[in-house]
This record gives structure tokens, sequence and C-alpha cells, in this order.
């Protein structure tokens, strides 16, 4: 139960990411340039600097990038279409990233 009190905060804000963020203005409007942007820049800008705090904050934890990877699975087909789905692992790698990144950082704010 603890475990999940310390990434409540880091889920909420990547399934905000993932199925708030497309259901802006500009998305609906059918511009391919806008969902591109959103596909290629802001998702994964995003999941990468959630999964930086969270491993600032929680150390690293392989669950959390398949998390965020499974986790925009369901907005493929809410969103967008089945030429999509090679985002999710691509957003799992950019997860892994930052929560590699934060490694180092955490053993240095540690001592």
């Amino acid at each position: 139960m603890e475990r999940i009190k310390r990434y409540w905060l880091f889920c909420l804000l990547t399934a905000l990411v993932y199925y708030i963020l497309p259901i802006f203005p500009p998305f609906l409007s059918g511009d391919t340039g806008a969902w591109m942007i959103l596909l290629l820049l802001v998702m994964p800008a995003a999941v990468f600097l959630i999964s930086l705090f969270c491993g600032l904050k929680n150390g690293f934890r392989i669950w959390f990038p398949l998390f965020s990877a499974i986790l925009f699975l369901p907005g493929i087909f809410l969103f967008f279409n089945e030429s999509a789905w090679i985002y999710a692992p691509v957003y799992g790698v950019f997860s892994l990233l930052g929560e590699l990144l934060a490694l180092p950082f955490r053993k240095i704010r540690k001592k």
C-alpha cells in the first residue's frame, strides 16, 4: 500500500498526458500537424519529465516504464488509429530513460 501512495501522483499525471491532452481543441480540429506534434514531441517529453521526477523521488522501478507503455494502449483506440501502436514502446523507453537519468542525481541527493 505504501508503494501505491508513492506512485499514485506520477501514474495520474501520466494518465492525464495520455487521455486529457488529445481532447484539447487543436487536436479535435483534425489537423494532422497538431497530432504529430502531440505524438512526437509533447507526449514523449511529458512522459520523460514525469519519469525523471518519479525516479528522483522514488528511485528506479522497472514497473513504472512498463506501466507508462501499457497505459497508452487504450488511447490508441480512443484517440488515434492502429498505426499509433508503435508509440507505446517508444513512450516506455522515454520513461525508462527518465528514470535511469534520475539515478545518479538521486544518489547525489542522498549523500
